[in-house]
Parts: structure tokens; sequence; C-alpha cells
């Protein structure tokens, strides 16, 4: 299994997202790795499960929303433009193709400190090496 194709996808998520004006006017700052000290709010993107189906790489992956408001509201319609982005990435040449992406399920959780909200979506994504 040649992983330098998920981390291609991977790359091409985080300059994705880097790169829409909808998502960094409202989050400056996206990570591959959990930062120590971060200041709020930001996103995270975490590789969670790879599967090699022969031609195929079966990526589960989440993109998580950390941030310090009272509503959920706000990171729910932030979701909502990171699926427009995602199914953007489909109309780029990654030297891989995207069979397909989709949303698989959103949690909302609070921080023990009652003050840090996280906005988890999980995303399962069929690629093939082309």
């Amino acid at each position: 299994m040649s992983l330098s194709i998920v981390s291609n996808l991977l790359d091409s998520i985080y300059n994705l997202l880097t790169r829409s004006d909808d998502i960094i006017n409202f989050i400056p700052q996206i990570y591959l790795a959990p930062p120590q000290n971060p200041s709020y709010p930001f996103l995270l993107l975490e590789l969670q499960k790879v599967t090699d189906q022969n031609q195929n790489f079966e990526v589960e992956f989440n993109i998580c929303l950390f941030y310090r408001e009272q509503t959920p509201q706000v990171g729910i319609s932030l979701a909502d433009k990171i699926d427009e982005c995602l199914l953007r990435l489909k109309d780029y040449d990654l030297g891989f193709k995207i069979l397909g992406i989709k949303q698989q399920n959103i949690t909302l959780s609070k921080s023990e400190d009652t003050l840090t909200l996280k906005l988890s979506i999980k995303y399962l994504s069929l690629i093939r090496k082309i």
C-alpha cells in the first residue's frame, strides 16, 4: 500500500480549505497535526483509517472545528461551507481520482472546561491512483 496517495489527499484538502475565503475569514488556522497552544477557532484534519482495496483506497478522516462560541449554529454553518469545498476537490488534477467523498456523521461535544466546542465531521472517501 502506497500511503503517499493518502498524504496527497490530505494535503489537497488542506490546500483547498486554506484557499477558501469563506473558511479562512472565519477560521484563520488549519492544522494537519494537533497544535500545542492554539488560538481559537481552528480546524484540524485527522486521518482515521485507510483500507487498501486493490486499486482503490478507502480513506476515513475527520475535519474537526474547535471554537469558543456558545451556539453550535456557527460551526454547523461552517460545516456546510467545508462540504462545498470538498465537492470541488473532484474538479482538480491531483494525480489520483476521487471516486466518491461523503459526509458520514457530525458530532458536537463540549470540552471539560465548558468553553470550547468541538464539531467533528467524519468523511469517507474512495480514491484511485491514476
